[in-house]
């Protein structure tokens, strides 16, 4: 499964998918470590970095870790500020850390790009 030979972006996306694998069998912790060691492949792809952030943040939100989550998705944003799964994710993590300023101005920044989002205009 995994080649010495795959690039950083190759190795990147096979650790994605197999935390994807984890997530969906709601082992978040592997699912966690998987997407870390994604992150470790030194991929030079913003793209691809900022999924592994918001995934490994969706993860850490699932085991009840908001602020390591919130911490991931702030990363994630910097990488690819339109990334809407990053900013549905860190409003829902100020919500639970109960920093409803911040979770109002991470709504805002999806609706921007989701007007029509009912899910998002009601977290609001």
């Amino acid at each position: 499964k995994y080649d010495q030979d795959d690039t950083p972006e190759e190795k990147a996306l096979q650790y994605k998918e197999e935390g994807n694998h984890y997530f969906k069998l709601k082992l978040y912790k592997k699912a966690t470590i998987a997407y870390t060691v994604g992150l470790q492949q030194k991929c030079e792809k913003p793209d691809i970095n900022a999924v592994l952030m918001t995934n490994r943040a969706a993860a850490h939100f699932h085991l009840g870790n908001n602020r390591t989550a919130l911490g991931d998705v702030t990363k994630a944003k910097e990488l690819k500020p339109d990334h809407a799964k990053a900013l549905h994710r860190g409003a829902l993590c100020c919500v639970e850390l109960k920093r409803f300023a911040e979770a109002v101005t991470w709504c805002d920044d999806f609706l921007r790009l989701n007007p029509e989002d009912k899910t998002v205009q009601q977290l609001r």
